[in-house]
């Protein structure tokens, strides 16, 4: 899908922050967390194989240090932009509450220099 549309836009998404029932029977999006080689392998081959760059959207883990290291691994395998959504996998629904906005701050510092983050969540 991303070569077909690739001369027709001005970067490909990877939304890796949906939570829904329909990502888990799928197996795609924030369901993807947990398999990082996978996640690796996706936003490499689009960032060598595609004329336009790719970005990706990621949702944080409970832990503050594995949220760091999985927005360094998505930059590492060639996300030009990573936006954050403040909430993690299991916060949805009724369970939604607030974005964590310290956290999102937290990525930033992290990455930041690196590539642009994009604040998701609250707006």
């Amino acid at each position: 899908a991303a070569k077909f549309v690739e001369d027709d836009c001005d970067a490909v998404d990877l939304n890796l922050g949906c939570p829904q029932g329909i990502a888990r029977r799928g197996f795609y999006g924030a369901f993807l967390m947990e398999h990082w080689d996978i996640v690796h392998t996706i936003i490499h081959t689009l960032a060598v194989e595609l004329k336009c760059p790719v970005t990706a959207k990621m949702r944080l883990f409970d832990d503050e240090a594995l949220t760091l290291k999985y927005a360094k691994m998505l930059v590492d395998a060639g996300a030009t932009v990573v936006g954050v959504h403040g909430r993690t996998r299991e916060m949805k629904g009724q369970d939604t509450g607030m974005a964590d906005l310290e956290m999102i701050r937290k990525v930033q510092s992290h990455i930041g220099h690196r590539v642009p983050v994009i604040e998701n969540g609250n707006i």
